[in-house]
């Protein structure tokens, strides 16, 4: 550029603005400096700060870039100075991201792997600059150099090259020395003292050789740690949040966090394959078998119902090593079911690869287990970082731990229960034994009086008076482990007569099944189950929902319900022809099951959907003739519900309440769904 002054003239228009000064000045560090820069003071001096801009922009035009980004907050006049002169699209990386809106961290229009070019007022140790770099390449862009009007020559440079990162700067800290010195502004001596303090106070950044304390930093850039009032799966209020799943919008991040958890375990466990936590892990496992050429295989949480069947996909053998990968530990337990359902496959799986414990008792768990946990971030470490870069206070960070102290998670059952659970997939218990396998007390119940009336058949009496319904209940009784009502269908309901019913069902040992199918908005559902007409929870020990609206519906439920010892089913599959769950909406809610297990029990369903033998199938539509009616109904036969569909119990309505005998045909039905499950069983054993 023609009009581009001498940079000897720049330090001397700095040092008239008073934005150069020799002296004795004291800087954050406490350490006493022979000189100071003040470069901020320029955005009072437009002409030195246009000056200063257009030597930043001669250096800039010899980059490769699609942007450039100021460091926050300083050299944000610089950069938007440069902007708007040249027509530079430029971005705003923020110091913290927003509370409300887009709660974005780098404002600005960019697509992965644009190449941006960072602006600094003054670099020392470059700290200011890594952390710039940190935010926008977690964002997907890339970061290979620094532009900066002053380098004070204390190891900035340095450390910016052990990241990938060159400094390019207008002006040296002996560029100055020796203008101003050439120039009559200081003294000699003055020079002297200034190029020995630099000499003897190299700056080693520690963001520089801690590169934990540099992904922690770049988590909180990304919003993966939160803090404020979160209300957890089991109803506790927590005052943090942690949310991995982030990182996969993440790239760069994703790829460093990687780098450094194979560190832990390189040399020193042995392993033939990864496998990652299904779903929240598999991303990091796939990333360290790509980085590092290793057999990556992939764990179902269900094992499909269709084509091979596989619980684990990929190429492994029995008796291999597996370490499995895992993003963020409360109590282990997904950890756990993990590493049983590998061994169940004949896979060895005893050490795991964690990115983050929130110390609630998880490696505890896991060592009671034997397995070993190689972690990379303790949060107790990650709160100690962000508090030293003053991300968050003194005050929040005891408040956490105190929480998190208060709060251990423990495995809610044992290992040998446990292992009934998990590796025994597709094998069939006895009730009895799935009833002591159990903690809700209503499936508990449910399989001792399957177990000692040897029966799995529910009655669904859809009939339209109290007098039908109460006969069929006593006529039926004897045959039944469970009575399914559609109470809102009795033409005469009235609160005595469902109080004749709980006398029935006493008298003949069943369960009330309320088949209501809740599938409003939680605080809609909380007043339907409680109170209304019905007061479904004050009679009916079971009833059933929709997964449709998400976990607030179970949560509204399980208020009302879990004090009075109630369950809930939920509608994971139906009989009816056209119905539109599909294989996603299923698995969405086998998960939900699994979430809160002590207040759902099992599932309305047309195929087996879990090995868990505390979780029961329910098969609706049963019947031995018709195939099915005008309306849609699709019917299975008994047995077929059972040893084909995975059905633990078969709920039958037309083909007992339409019965010229209902009581003979109960009775039918009771040996032919008995049997079918004790005939599965007895098959299963043979082929062991």
């Amino acid at each position: 550029m023609d009009h581009l002054q001498k940079p000897s003239e720049l330090i001397q228009d700095l040092h008239s603005i008073n934005a150069v000064k020799f002296g004795s000045f004291k800087l954050k560090s406490g350490i006493m400096s022979p000189f100071y820069f003040d470069l901020r003071a320029m955005i009072s001096y437009p002409n030195t700060l246009l000056k200063a801009s257009e030597h930043v922009y001669d250096i800039l035009q010899n980059l490769e870039y699609e942007s450039i980004c100021g460091v926050p907050y300083t050299a944000l006049p610089i950069a938007s100075c440069i902007s708007t002169m040249h027509r530079v699209p430029m971005l705003l990386k923020r110091k913290e991201a927003k509370s409300y809106g887009t709660k974005k961290m780098v404002e600005g229009v960019f697509v992965n792997g644009d190449r941006c070019v960072i602006v600094e007022d003054v670099v020392t140790s470059g700290g200011s600059v890594l952390e710039t770099a940190a935010c926008l390449k977690s964002e997907g862009l890339v970061v290979t150099d620094v532009i900066t009007i002053l380098d004070r020559g204390q190891g900035g440079q340095k450390n910016l090259e052990n990241q990938g990162i060159t400094l390019h700067s207008v002006l040296s800290i002996q560029s100055v020395i020796a203008a101003l010195l050439e120039s009559a502004k200081i003294t000699s001596e003055q020079a002297e003292t200034s190029l020995n303090f630099i000499e003897t106070n190299q700056l080693i950044s520690k963001s520089v050789i801690d590169p934990i304390e540099d992904i922690v930093l770049r988590l909180h850039d990304i919003g993966s740690f939160r803090f404020g009032s979160f209300k957890l799966s089991n109803g506790m209020i927590t005052p943090i949040y942690i949310d991995l799943r982030l990182v996969i919008s993440h790239p760069s991040l994703m790829s460093d966090i990687c780098k450094q958890m194979y560190k832990l375990v390189e040399g020193v466990v042995q392993f033939d394959i990864l496998c990652g936590v299904p779903y929240a892990a598999l991303h990091l496992a796939t990333c360290i078998a790509n980085d590092h050429g290793l057999n990556n295989v992939l764990l179902r949480k269900v094992a499909k119902q269709y084509g091979t069947g596989k619980l684990i996909e990929g190429v492994y053998k029995e008796g291999q090593k597996c370490l499995v990968v895992e993003d963020v530990m409360v109590s282990g337990q997904g950890i756990y079911e993990s590493c049983e359902s590998l061994k169940s496959q004949g896979v060895e799986a005893t050490d795991v690869l964690l990115v983050l414990d929130r110390e609630q008792n998880g490696e505890r768990n896991l060592k009671k287990q034997g397995i070993r946990l190689h972690c990379l971030i303790r949060v107790s470490e990650a709160l100690d970082i962000l508090l030293k870069h003053k991300r968050i206070d003194a005050e929040l960070s005891n408040e956490v731990m105190r929480f998190l102290k208060a709060n251990p998670a423990n495995i809610p059952f044992t290992k040998a229960e446990d292992h009934q659970r998990t590796s025994q997939i597709n094998k069939l218990l006895p009730f009895d034994e799935r009833a002591a396998l159990c903690s809700n007390p209503v499936s508990k119940k449910l399989f001792t009086i399957m177990h000692e009336k040897h029966t799995n058949l529910c009655l669904s009496a859809d009939v339209t008076t109290v007098d039908m319904l109460l006969k069929l209940a006593d006529q039926v009784g004897p045959h039944i482990c469970m009575l399914k009502t559609h109470v809102d269908i009795l033409e005469d309901f009235t609160t005595a007569a469902v109080a004749q019913l709980v006398e029935l069902s006493q008298k003949h040992n069943f369960v009330i099944f309320e088949d209501r199918k809740f599938s409003d908005i939680g605080s809609t559902v909380k007043q339907q189950y409680a109170g209304g007409l019905y007061k479904i929870a004050d009679w009916s020990e079971v009833t059933t929902a929709h997964s449709i609206p998400g976990p607030g519906i179970v949560q509204a439920l399980q208020a009302v319900g879990s004090p009075k010892g109630r369950a809930c089913v939920l509608l994971a599959e139906m009989s009816s022809k056209g119905n539109l769950t599909n294989a996603s909406y299923s698995v969405a809610t086998v998960n939900m099951a699994r979430e809160y297990s002590d207040f759902v029990i099992g599932f309305i369903s047309q195929s087996k959907l879990t090995s868990d033998p505390t979780l029961l199938h329910m098969t609706p539509g049963v019947k031995n003739t018709d195939k099915g009616d005008n309306l849609g109904q699709q019917y299975v036969n008994a047995a077929d519900a059972v040893t084909l569909r995975g059905a633990d119990i078969i709920i039958v309505g037309r083909g007992i309440t339409q019965a010229a005998d209902p009581v003979a045909a109960a009775n039918e039905y009771k040996n032919l769904g008995y049997e079918s499950y004790e005939n599965l069983r007895t098959q299963q054993k043979s082929d062991e």
